[in-house]
């Protein structure tokens, strides 16, 4: 089984660019240790990440949470995409496992450091949020888009899954 394979597998989302998918789990000790042409860490990912899922999570609140006033919906925006959150639903899921730390890295603790997972998540939903949000017509009256909810990347990407694995229920009341 395939790298690609196994991560979809493991967290239940099929990915539209495995390319973006390997590079999500490459951190930069990784990088300095095992050279490799075209090989590029997740930090580009991790930037781009932190804004979708920012984004994704905003839109599932708003439409979510009707009642909610600007200052809750802030409040809990923050709270499912800081970095605690973030780590602890990546260490729920075991994406530390596929984790691509260089020795030095590994040997730290680097594979269970929030921060790492927390950014291994970001560039994980880098991808995933791109391509469920970022992507094709988003108006809400079709009958195919209403259905998209209960998708599981749109679960994933749109932070549902982060609210879970905070132990967090939304509520608009």
């Amino acid at each position: 089984m395939s790298f690609e394979s196994e991560v979809e597998e493991r967290i239940g989302v099929t990915f539209k660019h495995p390319e973006l998918l390997r590079q999500a789990f490459v951190h930069r000790s990784y990088m300095n240790e095992y050279p490799s042409p075209g090989l590029e860490s997740n930090e580009r990912l991790e930037f781009f990440g932190d804004s979708v899922l920012s984004y994704v999570v905003a839109e599932r609140l708003f439409r979510d949470c009707p009642t909610c006033q600007e200052g809750e919906l802030t409040e809990w925006r923050g709270y499912l995409v800081r970095r605690d959150s973030l780590a602890a639903f990546a260490q729920r899921i075991g994406l530390g496992e596929f984790f691509l730390l260089g020795r030095g890295e590994e040997a730290a603790g680097g594979r269970e450091r929030p921060q790492n997972m927390a950014s291994l998540f970001e560039a994980v939903g880098a991808d995933s949020g791109a391509q469920v949000h970022l992507q094709g017509d988003r108006r809400r009256d079709k009958p195919e888009r209403q259905a998209d909810a209960d998708r599981p990347e749109v679960a994933v990407a749109g932070g549902g899954a982060v609210a879970l694995a905070a132990g967090a229920e939304l509520s608009d009341g």
